[in-house]
C-alpha cells in the first residue's frame, strides 16, 4: 500500500520534468493516512549486523540549517561542543538555499537545482544508498517531526499547529525522499524515518550506523535562530560525547546546511566529535572540505564504491583519512569571493544542460568504481561530467 502511495506522488512531481523543468511546491491532498503509516511500520528493517569501517563503525551526521561561521564560533553551547571535538575551519557549503546542498551530500552533486523547490530526481540518479547496499551497511534518515516513515509529501505540521504558523517538517531538508532511485524502493524508502523511530531504535539496541539526524525547522534554526538551533544540537549530543560506551568507535558530524550571508565565501561550522583521541580534542583542521566530503568520507570509512560524481575527487576528513590514505588536495579561499555562494545553471535549472552522466572510470575515496547496478544503468552512456580519475 505504501509503496503505490510513494510512486503516485513521485510521479505526480515527475511529470514536473519535462521542460520546461519548473517545480512547484506541491503538497499532495489527504496525504497522511495512518493506515499507511500502520502499514510500513511492520517493514521496519532490524540492524542485526555491523560492518566494521576502517576507522569507525557508526558515522552520524546532524545538519542545522544556516549560520555565517563567525557567529557559529562564537556561541557558546558549540564552543562547548567543539572543546571535545576537531573543529574544520576551511568546511565550505555548496550553494545556496538548503536543499541542493543536501542533494550533494548524498547524491555527490546539486544538479542545478537553485531553489527549496519540490523536485523529484529520476530513478537513474543513485545516492549512497546504493553504495551502503555493496556492503551492506544498514543506514538510516531520521527527520524531527515527519509523520511517519517514507512521508513524501511537502510538509507537515503537527496537530494544534496553526495554519499561519511555519511546518515544522520540510521536504526541502529530507534529502533522500528527493531521489525517485530511493522512493521507488520498499528497502530504501523504509529507512526515512521520524526522529522518534531513532530513540526507539537505540533503546532496542537495533540502529543503523550510518545516520542523517535532521532537526525541525524551529530546532534547525531556519524557523528560529542560531542559538535555537546550536542549544538544540548541544543537548542532542552531549550524552553521546561525554560517555566513552557511547561514543566508542562512532563518528558525529555536525554541520550547516549552508552560510547565512549569500554575498561571502560559503564557510559553515563544522566539527567532528565522537571518538577522538584526547590529543585532538579541542583542536582544528585547516584542509579544505565540502559537503562532498560526507560522501566520500562514508565510502572511505566503509571501503564502498563512488557515486562517480563530485564525492570521487573530494577530500576526506582527516580523522579518518589516516587509515584511508585518500589523496587530499588543499586549497585557500579568498575571503573577498563569492566562494560556493554563486547558484549555478544544471539540469534541474536549465532545459539546455543534460542531466550529468556519471563517471563510470573514476576510483573513489573507497578505492571502487560506481556499483554494479550504477554502472549497468549508464552502460551505454559515451560521455561523463566527471572527468577526473582519482590516484592514491
Amino acid at each position: 500500500m505504501k509503496a503505490s502511495i510513494a510512486l503516485s506522488v513521485s510521479a505526480l512531481a515527475a511529470g514536473a520534468l519535462a521542460a520546461p523543468r519548473n517545480f512547484t511546491t506541491i503538497q499532495p491532498t489527504g496525504y497522511f493516512d495512518p493506515a499507511a503509516a500502520t502499514a510500513v511500520q511492520t517493514t521496519y528493517p532490524k540492524y542485526h549486523h555491523t560492518v566494521k569501517g576502517r576507522l569507525v563503525d557508526h558515522m552520524w551526521h546532524i545538519v542545522l540549517d544556516s549560520a555565517d561561521f563567525d557567529d557559529a564560533a562564537a556561541n557558546e553551547d558549540l564552543q562547548a561542543l567543539a572543546k571535545e571535538g576537531i573543529l574544520l575551519t576551511n568546511y565550505y557549503a555548496l550553494t545556496h538555499p538548503a536543499q541542493p546542498n543536501y542533494l550533494g551530500m548524498v547524491g555527490g552533486d546539486t544538479f542545478g537545482l537553485t531553489n527549496d523547490s519540490f523536485v523529484a530526481l529520476p530513478k537513474n540518479i543513485s545516492t549512497l544508498a546504493e553504495c551502503f547496499e555493496d556492503q551492506r551497511v544498514m543506514w538510516a534518515q531520521y527527520t524531527e517531526d515527519q509523520p511517519f516513515t517514507a512521508y513524501d509529501g511537502w510538509e507537515y505540521r503537527t496537530p494544534g499547529t496553526p495554519d499561519d504558523s511555519p511546518a515544522q517538517y520540510s521536504r526541502a531538508k529530507n534529502p533522500f525522499v528527493a531521489f525517485d532511485s530511493v522512493m521507488s524502493s520498499v528497502k530504501r524508502f523504509v529507512n526515512l524515518k521520524s526522529l522518534k523511530s531513532f530513540y526507539n531504535e537505540q533503546e532496542s539496541g537495533h540502529i543503523a550506523q550510518w545516520l542523517m539526524i535532521r532537526p525541525n525547522t524551529i530546532n534547525d534554526g531556519s524557523n528560529s535562530n542560531l542559538s535555537t538551533a546550536a542549544k538544540w544540537a548541544r543537548d542532542f549530543l552531549e550524552p553521546y560525547i561525554s560517555s566513552k560506551k557511547e561514543y566508542h568507535r562512532k563518528l558525529f558530524v555536525l554541520t550547516f546546511a549552508h552560510a547565512a550571508t549569500e554575498d561571502a565565501p560559503n564557510r559553515v561550522y563544522t566539527l567532528l566529535l565522537g571518538d577522538i583521541p584526547k590529543k585532538h580534542r579541542g583542536t582544528t583542521d585547516s584542509m579544505y572540505y565540502d559537503h562532498y566530503s560526507i560522501a566520500s568520507t562514508t565510502v572511505a570509512n566503509y571501503d564502498l564504491p563512488t557515486l562517480g560524481r563530485h564525492d570521487c575527487r573530494s577530500n576526506v576528513f582527516a580523522l579518518v583519512n589516516k587509515k584511508c590514505h585518500f589523496h587530499n588536495t588543499n586549497r585557500t579561499i579568498d575571503p573577498s569571493d563569492n566562494y560556493n555562494s554563486q547558484r549555478n545553471t544544471g539540469w534541474l535549472s536549465s532545459t539546455e544542460v543534460p542531466l550529468p552522466i556519471p563517471n563510470l572510470n573514476c576510483k573513489g575515496a573507497g578505492r571502487k568504481y560506481v556499483p554494479t547496478k550504477v554502472k549497468k544503468t549508464w552502460r551505454k552512456a559515451s560521455y561523463s561530467y566527471y572527468q577526473w580519475v582519482v590516484n592514491y
